[in-house]
C-alpha cells in the first residue's frame, strides 16, 4: 500500500518531466523549421545581381565597398522624385548594385540601401543607364558596381 501511495505521489513529477521533454523536442523541431524557412527566405531575397553571381556569371569589380560607377556612365538616367516620397519629405541616398555587360548595358540591378519610397525610381533609372565598356587587357568584360542617386528636397 505504501508503494502504491508513493507511486501515485510520483506520477505528477513523471508526467511533468515527460511533458517538458516533449516541449523541448517540439521546440527544437520548430526551431529547425524556422531555420529552414529563413534560408529559403534569404535565397528568395537575393537580388538580380546576386543571383547571377551565385549562378557563376563572372564579373569584375569588388563586391563590397564597390566604387561608384556614376563617372563611367555615357548616359546616367536621373530618376524623377516620386510624388509620395516628396509628400512625406523622404530624401537621402539610394545605392543600386548593377551588373554591366561587355557592351555597357545594365543587365541586372538591385537595391542595396535607401529609403523605401525612393527605391523604385532609382531602380528604373539604373536599368535605363548606359556605360562605357570596361576593358581588361584590351578586352571588354562584365563588371559589378554601384550607382548612387541622391534625392534632396529643394526649399520653395
Amino acid at each position: 500500500m505504501k508503494r502504491l501511495a508513493r507511486l501515485v505521489s510520483l506520477l505528477p513529477i513523471v508526467l511533468c518531466c515527460s511533458m517538458m521533454c516533449f516541449a523541448q523536442s517540439s521546440d527544437s523541431a520548430s526551431s529547425s523549421a524556422k531555420e529552414a524557412s529563413a534560408q529559403v527566405t534569404k535565397q528568395q531575397q537575393l537580388g538580380e545581381v546576386d543571383k547571377l553571381l551565385k549562378e557563376g556569371v563572372v564579373a569584375f569589380g569588388r563586391q563590397k565597398n564597390a566604387k561608384p560607377l556614376n563617372d563611367l556612365a555615357i548616359e546616367l538616367s536621373q530618376p524623377e522624385y516620386p510624388p509620395t516620397a516628396a509628400t512625406v519629405r523622404a530624401q537621402g541616398f539610394v545605392l543600386v548594385k548593377v551588373m554591366i555587360d561587355e557592351k555597357g548595358k545594365v543587365i541586372a540591378a538591385q537595391i542595396e540601401k535607401g529609403h523605401p519610397l525612393l527605391r523604385a525610381a532609382s531602380l528604373r533609372s539604373a536599368r535605363e543607364s548606359e556605360f562605357k565598356p570596361f576593358l581588361v587587357n584590351g578586352q571588354p568584360v562584365k563588371i559589378v558596381g554601384v550607382i548612387i542617386y541622391n534625392f534632396t528636397l529643394r526649399a520653395l
